[in-house]
């Protein structure tokens, strides 16, 4: 096929390009018409002027390949992008480390407990946590593992989280249980429905707390009634999270012994699991204010431990301390038949807000608030037997909070929280039996000072609690008041 090159002044005026155009102005000479003489001096081709308008046209007439998919009119420039790209997997490396200087703590001792072998010095620097996270995607599927190393309670290197990960649209980023909900609102730009499958060790999906990332914490941790209901927050599960528009739900199907629960923690005490799920909304109010809220919820299966058989004995009560056995001070203990371990129900509903307001040169301030109320649900702090105790233990923990954002290099944060792990708690007072109050409190006030990817965080803690005793028996405050400098680095 020959290249055209083509004049702005008419279709008539069009020379094949493998001649010398003519002149713009010049005239065909008719066809009977005497040729020029030979001396005449020949009419100056003007062929510079046309080679611009010939390289152009090149590409416009090379043609497609018969075999060419034509591009769909409606396709977006992300889709069109998307469909020309190979697909290729993509690897990324993060984390973060936490390290503590409790400058003060009020029940720290110089001593070794005798039961457990711990120390009771709490006055220390230590790695509070650090981790390494390692993901991958393809398309639609995803996998992530990520290490934790610590030294709260001796050097422990675990797996903190490790699933498997497929979401639809494959345009969007995946929807992980915590992963703040503006940032997958402003991620997703493509469709307004996303929705992703989680299998594996991965975050509890129930109210705002437990899901916090902990670099993005105001304080340094969360508040007790999240630590007695979910320890460190992650369990082995199955489960999806879904998003349209503000609307926002995940719900899964775990095990139920969450990691940081004792030693049973990362395994499942019975063959029934637990359901657990949120469900909630995101959404700008007006202006500068925006606000995030939930339901939660929960329903499972404990286990109460059998105790194995035991044999008759003989026990020596040295009364009268003179260092003999004599036969008034032998005392026989009857031998007992074990009992088989049993399960029990346990279940939690709680509800979750945060107000967040861009304040102008400070930047942004966010009210948050949760409440929980649980039965027989405290794995933790107080662990929960309703079979030892002969009645269901009624669980409630709630926290108030906010913090304010002092320009982009300081933050300033307070919150107060409480958690009562046996709301109908009784004892014996001179005979008569009265309500008991073992509530937990603590007030955290806290400032934070930012740079790049560093935070360095001092927090006053005070606690109350009902772990002390009077001088008459009664139960009293135990001193537990802390002091705490943390420093922070995210990679």
């Amino acid at each position: 096929m020959g290249l055209l090159a083509v004049t702005t002044r008419s279709p008539a005026e069009t020379t094949p390009a493998a001649e010398a155009p003519v002149a713009p102005d010049a005239t065909p000479a008719p066809p009977d018409a005497t040729p020029a003489p030979s001396d005449a001096t020949p009419a100056r081709p003007v062929a510079t002027p046309a080679r611009p308008v010939v390289t152009p046209a090149r590409p416009v007439v090379t043609p497609a390949r018969p075999d060419a998919t034509p591009a769909r009119p409606d396709a977006t420039p992300a889709e069109q992008k998307t469909d020309s790209a190979p697909l290729r997997p993509t690897f990324a490396v993060s984390g973060f480390v936490q390290a503590d200087w409790v400058v003060h703590d009020q029940s720290s001792e110089n001593e070794i407990d005798p039961s457990t072998g711990a120390p009771l010095n709490q006055d220390r620097i230590l790695l509070r946590r650090g981790r390494v996270r390692v993901m991958s995607r393809y398309g639609a599927a995803s996998g992530h593992l990520e290490i934790e190393a610590t030294t709260v309670d001796g050097l422990s290197v675990i797996p903190f989280e490790a699933a498997l990960t497929g979401t639809y649209p494959t345009t969007v980023p995946e929807l992980a249980f915590d992963r703040p909900d503006e940032a997958v609102r402003r991620d997703r730009t493509t469709s307004p429905f996303a929705i992703s499958g989680h299998f594996g060790l991965m975050p509890i999906p129930f109210g705002f707390d437990a899901l916090e990332i902990a670099t993005e914490r105001p304080v340094l941790e969360r508040a007790r009634a999240t630590q007695a209901f979910f320890g460190a927050a992650r369990d082995f599960g199955v489960g999806f999270s879904a998003a349209y528009r503000f609307a926002r739900l995940s719900a899964a199907v775990m095990n139920g012994q969450p990691l940081g629960t004792g030693s049973y923690s990362g395994r499942d005490l019975v063959r029934a699991k637990d359901l657990v799920g949120r469900a909630g909304v995101s959404l700008h109010v007006a202006g500068p204010v925006s606000f995030e809220g939930g339901l939660s919820f929960l329903t499972g299966t404990g286990l109460h431990p059998g105790l194995p058989p035991t044999k008759d004995s003989l026990t020596w009560v040295d009364s009268n301390e003179n260092g003999q056995i004599e036969l008034s001070e032998l005392v026989s203990v009857p031998g007992s038949p074990g009992t088989p371990s049993k399960p029990f129900d346990h279940s939690a509903i709680g509800g979750d807000a945060r107000v967040h307001v861009e304040v102008p040169v400070l930047g942004r301030f966010t009210l948050r608030g949760e409440m929980v109320v649980a039965h027989n649900l405290d794995r933790s702090v107080a662990p929960a037997d309703p079979i030892a105790t002969g009645r269901t233990l009624r669980e409630i923990g709630w926290q108030v909070g906010a913090s304010q954002e002092l320009t982009e290099h300081a933050e300033v944060a307070v919150r107060y929280d409480s958690y009562n792990p046996d709301a109908d708690d009784r004892r014996q007072q001179g005979g008569v039996t009265v309500p008991e109050n073992p509530t937990y409190s603590t007030w955290a006030f806290d400032a934070a000072g930012k740079l790049d990817h560093a935070r360095l965080m001092v927090e006053y803690d005070h606690n109350d609690n009902a772990l002390g005793r009077s001088p008459t028996g009664a139960p009293s405050r135990l001193r537990d008041d802390a002091l705490i400098v943390r420093g922070e680095y995210v990679f």
